[in-house]
């Protein structure tokens, strides 16, 4: 009992270190804000046509809902806090359930919090992926317990942990899926009654609900063009993109040659069979269970392995749901006892120190990130945000998301985009208006009509402005491209005399 609360007494803590390190240090960048933009601008009865067209469960609408009551830039932070804190409580209890000690449990919990891609890729960067995956693998251990010990309680809560990750976003939900599938199979084939599978159907409903939403997503305009590639194209993107999933290199970490990310997922799969070479004698002993965690996973991957060829190829943020748990996964057999030392331990050490080099790889990339967020920024919306006058008219010139997250700063500004077809927004809705140009001239000039400055963002690369009526005020560093922006202030007056000129010469 003394060591589950020294667990608890450290994630609170790791938590709240987290919590205060995103809101003095990380500047968020378009996709974090956009989510708490829509949390704050959507009442709950219009909620769901913008989740469809998000393709994004409501579970983290509704918890910036709550922690939206808290000031920039504490709402988000709050919330990288709590997935950070769910993602620590799943790969506790999974560990705890394979492995069957609290304190080699809580000990392999702190090594997968210190790499990067917890600490920063699913906690630092603000994102619905921490919550989910921390339900999902939850979800996956306590099914694992429910098989063990017959018990009903502990497949409600592992039902019900499913439900959330699906409700939280799509990819944890593929894991939590193929929990509950291989669950309901295992149940039914040993009891040979619905009444069995009573707790995984009661989660149904919000599967159902999650891919109502995210149907629709194909026919968004951004995703017009990646539902018609050729299959050996996607299947290549994916290809790559799984093999930079095993890594998950961070945001700031420079990338690597190719020699030693290929040495790393080498030794690591070197590390995954030794492994697997010494559950052989342990399967035989429980089969049942045996076939619960290799069904999960291998329904996992597959079925993230249909999204990214045929739906969606994402990015190694994506791609990293196949291969985190198989890794949480290959840790818990790692610290688990072996019964009565029944074969070799050498298999074992093989695994464990063949993975040591993953774990360094991702201490050295949580190390650079963590430094790369002190020193600099995702986006420059925070500095633009802070020298704008109160109730400031933005018009943003060319690629509409690269201002957004000004709204999140300054609620009181008012934004539209030339690439939306210049209407006014509070968050940007991914429809068929989404980047479409309007001519900038006429859309400056309507700004114009009820105010003396009309502040202008344009992207960094954008053609020479005509100086004539603007000032420049900032241009805020940034580590995206499609963050970078110059602040220019319009002075309307001015332009209404080039508008005069213009229609007297003609």
């Amino acid at each position: 009992m003394r060591a589950r609360h020294v667990s608890g007494t450290a994630l609170a803590a790791a938590t709240l270190l987290l919590f205060l390190y995103i809101a003095r240090f990380h500047e968020f960048w378009r996709d974090e804000a956009q989510t708490a933009l829509i949390a704050r601008a959507v009442p709950l009865v219009d909620l769901l046509p913008t989740m469809r067209r998000e393709a994004v469960p409501p579970v983290v609408f509704l918890v910036l809902k709550v922690v939206g009551v808290l000031p920039p830039p504490y709402s988000l932070a709050a919330l990288g806090a709590l997935g950070f804190a769910s993602l620590l409580f799943g790969t506790y209890q999974l560990l705890l359930t394979i492995g069957g000690s609290p304190m080699r449990s809580a000990i392999g919990s702190a090594a997968f919090a210190l790499t990067d891609t917890y600490s920063y890729e699913l906690g630092v960067v603000v994102r619905q992926y921490g919550l989910g995956l921390g339900f999902a693998l939850a979800c996956v251990a306590y099914l694992g317990r429910a098989i063990v010990s017959n018990g009903r309680r502990d497949a409600r809560w592992g039902s019900a942990f499913g439900a959330l990750a699906v409700s939280t976003s799509v990819h944890p939900g593929c894991l939590a899926g193929s929990a509950l599938l291989a669950y309901s199979v295992e149940r039914l084939i040993r009891k040979r009654t619905v009444r069995a599978v009573v707790e995984p159907l009661c989660a149904l409903p919000a599967f159902l609900f999650t891919f109502f939403l995210v149907t629709s997503y194909d026919r968004a305009p951004e995703g017009v063009i990646v539902f018609h590639r050729r299959l050996s194209d996607a299947l290549a993107k994916a290809g790559s993109c799984l093999l930079d999933g095993v890594l998950c290199r961070g945001w700031w970490t420079p990338q690597s040659d190719g020699a030693m990310k290929l040495g790393i997922i080498g030794l690591t799969g070197i590390g995954l069979l030794a492994l697997a070479a010494t559950q052989i004698p342990r399967m035989r002993r429980r089969p049942d269970l045996a076939a619960f965690y290799v069904a999960t996973l291998v329904l996992n991957a597959l079925t993230l392995s249909y999204i990214f060829v045929v739906r969606y190829e994402g990015f190694y943020r994506h791609h990293l749901f196949a291969f985190a748990p198989v890794m949480v996964t290959a840790v818990g057999l790692i610290l688990s006892p072996a019964e009565g030392r029944a074969f070799s331990p050498t298999p074992r050490v093989v695994a464990a120190a063949a993975l040591v080099p993953w774990f360094v790889f991702q201490y050295w990339s949580a190390g650079t990130d963590l430094l790369g967020d002190i020193r600099g920024a995702f986006s420059g919306t925070k500095a633009a945000a802070t020298v704008l006058p109160p109730g400031s008219r933005v018009v943003v010139a060319g690629n509409d998301w690269m201002a957004s997250g000004i709204l999140y700063w300054r609620p009181d500004v008012s934004m539209r985009a030339q690439s939306s077809m210049g209407r006014p927004f509070r968050f940007l809705a991914a429809d068929w208006v989404w980047h479409q140009e309007v001519p900038l001239r006429p859309l400056l000039v309507e700004e114009c009509r009820n105010v003396s400055d009309v502040y202008v963002a344009r992207p960094v690369d954008a053609a020479p402005d005509d100086t004539r009526c603007t000032d420049h005020v900032l241009t805020p560093p940034s580590l995206l491209s499609t963050e970078r922006f110059t602040v220019l202030d319009l002075h309307c007056s001015c332009l209404a005399g080039l508008v005069a000129e213009v229609a007297h010469s003609e």
